[in-house]
């Protein structure tokens, strides 16, 4: 098996090493990578300066108590670390400073102990990936042992680089997804991770579009998809209005962007009807908390909200005496919409890349 094409693991069979030296120039240090971390590294932040130092001064002490875990580079003369680049680092300040470790300046440089990597067979075969072994050494209770963000960055790789041979997206539901990311959490770490569920949520999020059944939205990705999808126009400029935030009006034109949060939404509209009169209110509406739901309720949540705009509008048509004659077209809500969400369902029809609308009208004040 072969990692980012250039890096050998050790097969299934391979027995632990004896321990070796290497020189430091024979260590591959890795690449910056687009997170801004060495691809030598899980860990996001990649590597600690200051844990760097402290473990200088434990090794011109004592020594170099551990050795690091490296793994062979394809046609090369060289290792790269796999776990241990902290202690590869320590040893490498040493020698740029010797006289502050005291040693002398003519000493011959340190080096560095190391170890092959060998392959936990507890896995099945397409997570015997050194990114898991880096998991696994680090969850060790280490000085610095992994973070939710380093986990999660990693499993996002781990499925990314595996296709649909860890996790086949096309045949499984949104909350299918998560189970499974979960389900590969839990069997990366050999005592379990306590935070494998929140992981799988963010590991989830983090996939692309493409391979979710249900869109979810930001606040201000709600709001640049409505500015895409909507078709209203200056009447003077013939230009398409555009709205940067909940409460904006464009020529009397008020739109409301509601992520599920009905009755908070309604007082600012009330507090825009009395102090603005604007000449039409519209509420986009769409599902928050999407992650894991599937396309029946995303529908049962339009529902419930164009059900609860439609009863506001009655009680304010009520509250006023039920007059509409000095004011026929007017309404507390004129009309609520809905951000397309449902990609791909078994049994709802997909909303495609269109605004929703309920087929039924809003009632009129």
């Amino acid at each position: 098996m072969s990692v980012n094409n250039n890096i050998v693991i050790l097969g299934k069979n391979t027995k632990p090493s004896e321990s070796f030296w290497l020189d430091t120039s024979e260590i591959e240090a890795g690449e910056t990578n687009a997170q801004n971390y060495s691809k030598s590294q899980v860990r996001t932040y990649g590597i600690n300066a200051n844990h760097v130092k402290e473990l200088a001064v434990h090794i011109a002490a004592h020594g170099q108590e551990k050795p690091i875990t490296v793994t062979k580079v394809v046609g090369h003369n060289l290792y790269m670390v796999t776990d241990g680049c902290h202690r590869k680092s320590a040893v490498e300040l040493i020698n740029k400073n010797p006289q502050n470790y005291g040693r002398a300046s003519d000493q011959e440089p340190l080096k560095v102990l190391a170890e092959y990597q060998t392959i936990p067979e507890d896995l099945r075969p397409e997570l015997r990936l050194r990114k898991v072994v880096q998991l696994r050494k680090n969850s060790h209770n280490p000085a610095l042992g992994n973070t939710i963000d380093d986990v999660v960055q990693a499993v996002r790789e781990i499925i990314d680089d595996s296709g649909d041979s860890i996790i086949n997206t096309s045949v499984m539901t949104d909350k299918e997804q998560i189970e499974a990311i979960r389900e590969v959490i839990d069997e990366i770490f050999e005592n379990g991770y306590r935070h494998a569920r929140s992981a799988a949520h963010k590991v989830f999020q983090a996939l692309p579009d493409s391979k979710k059944k249900i869109k979810a939205y930001t606040k201000d990705a709600a709001v640049d998809a409505w500015n895409k999808l909507h078709n209203h126009k200056n009447p003077q400029t013939k230009t398409k209005l555009v709205w940067s935030k909940s409460g904006d009006d464009q020529i009397g034109h008020v739109v409301y962007f509601c992520d599920g949060h009905i009755d908070r939404m309604i007082g600012h509209i009330m507090n825009k009807r009395i102090d603005h009169s604007p000449k039409k209110i519209t509420v986009v509406a769409w599902q928050g908390s999407a992650v894991g739901v599937d396309g029946t309720q995303i529908d049962e949540f339009r529902e419930e909200v164009h059900t609860k705009l439609q009863k506001v509008n009655e009680y304010m048509r009520n509250l006023g005496g039920g007059d509409t004659a000095s004011a026929p077209n007017y309404s507390f809500v004129d009309e609520v919409v809905f951000l397309p969400q449902i990609m791909s369902d078994a049994v709802m029809t997909p909303d495609g890349d269109k605004i929703v609308r309920k087929s039924r009208k809003l009632g009129k004040l």
